[in-house]
């Protein structure tokens, strides 16, 4: 097989690349990623699961996960409050959901705990209507939620995705990492809290969908834990408390009133003040410029990007058919195996939906 000296090191150079962010992003994943735990807290792990209860504050649930007897890459426990995804090897996507829909006009909080190290091609918390399942990707590794116009998901690198259209969204979440969902169905929204933080609206249009609560898992032995799951009925008190936390001058008034912020701090936690609308703005203008001068790069790169990629579908043969990226997810280990990216457009090019095939 002929392949030119310079296109070897430009994938050389790009396997090198990739592998150092996702070195970076293992160790970061080997850390506990919330301000709840503490160091004891990694000592006691046991089969590298967290086994604190640190950030459980509300013992509410109106909800848990479904157990389903027939699915061998899910076992779920703890009265159905724990999940784990792939408990021996992966070979696919697993898919795990609430056991009861949402119904309209209520308001919905959730907390899912990460009580693992997560790594591989995609863990994701988000929503799916009846229509969702994983048969399609049970032997496939894939962002499950979000890829058809049945779910919404929030991955674990920090994206979102709905119809298969992905977006920069929030912080990457990991070991120890609490991420809360808000899902109000009286105004068809939905968003997302890391570790007790808003993080703004990820997604709209939702009213009068039939949803159910999810999380897919592409890495073995992966496992989360739901630690509150609460309903409640949509309320002028809760409307008025809403708005109160999009106002910062009105929200200023409220905290001088400590009896009345105490009570409803209780029972209504999860209502967070807002950021600004300024400060949202300027974000979403920084992204849309680095959207511009990255679409400005790949078309100046474009020529280069086809012989590089062209180059990577020679290298299967050298690698008996297997992408790196299908060994990522099959085992649970300290260091992810990359996939191999573009280093002109970030591209990745070398993905599981290749090697899958």
């Amino acid at each position: 097989m002929e392949v030119a000296l310079d296109g070897v090191v430009e994938v050389g150079l790009a396997f090198i690349s990739n592998n150092i962010a996702l070195i970076k992003r293992s160790n970061m994943q080997s850390k506990i990623m919330n301000p709840f735990c503490t160091a004891k807290c990694s000592s006691e792990m046991v089969n590298s699961k967290l086994q604190c209860s640190c950030g459980e504050d509300t013992a509410l649930f109106d909800w848990a996960w479904q157990k389903n007897t027939e699915a061998k890459n899910i076992n779920v426990y703890k009265g159905n409050k724990e999940v784990l995804f792939h408990p021996t090897y992966s070979s696919g996507t697993a898919l795990v959901r609430g056991q009861h829909s949402f119904q309209q006009n209520f308001h919905y909080y959730w907390e899912i705990k990460v009580v693992s190290r997560l790594y591989g091609t995609d863990v994701m918390i988000g929503v799916g209507t009846s229509k969702m399942t994983s048969e399609d990707c049970r032997f496939q590794f894939c962002s499950l939620l979000g890829k058809s116009a049945e779910s919404w998901g929030y991955s674990y690198q920090g994206y979102i995705q709905h119809n298969n259209l992905k977006r920069k969204y929030g912080s990457e979440y990991g070991l120890g990492s609490i991420i809360g969902v808000h899902l109000d169905m009286c105004q068809g929204t939905l968003e997302y809290y890391f570790n007790r933080k808003p993080l703004g609206i990820a997604f709209k249009n939702l009213k009068d969908k039939v949803l159910y609560p999810m999380v897919s898992s592409t890495a073995a032995q992966s496992s989360i834990r739901i630690t509150c799951a609460i309903s409640k009925a949509a309320t002028l008190q809760m409307s008025c408390l809403n708005q109160i936390m999009n106002i910062p001058s009105v929200y200023n008034q409220y905290k001088l009133i400590p009896g009345l912020t105490k009570l409803y701090e209780k029972e209504f936690f999860w209502l967070k003040p807002k950021p600004c609308k300024e400060a949202l703005e300027r974000k979403r203008l920084a992204e849309i410029e680095d959207e511009v001068t990255l679409s400005g790069a790949s078309k100046c790169f474009s020529a280069r990007h086809k012989k590089i990629k062209r180059i990577y579908r020679q290298l299967p043969a050298l690698l008996d058919g297997h992408s790196f990226a299908i060994y990522r997810d099959m085992v649970p280990s300290t260091s992810a195996t990359p996939d191999i990216t573009c280093t002109a457009c970030n591209e990745v090019i070398g993905d599981s939906s290749d090697s899958d095939t």
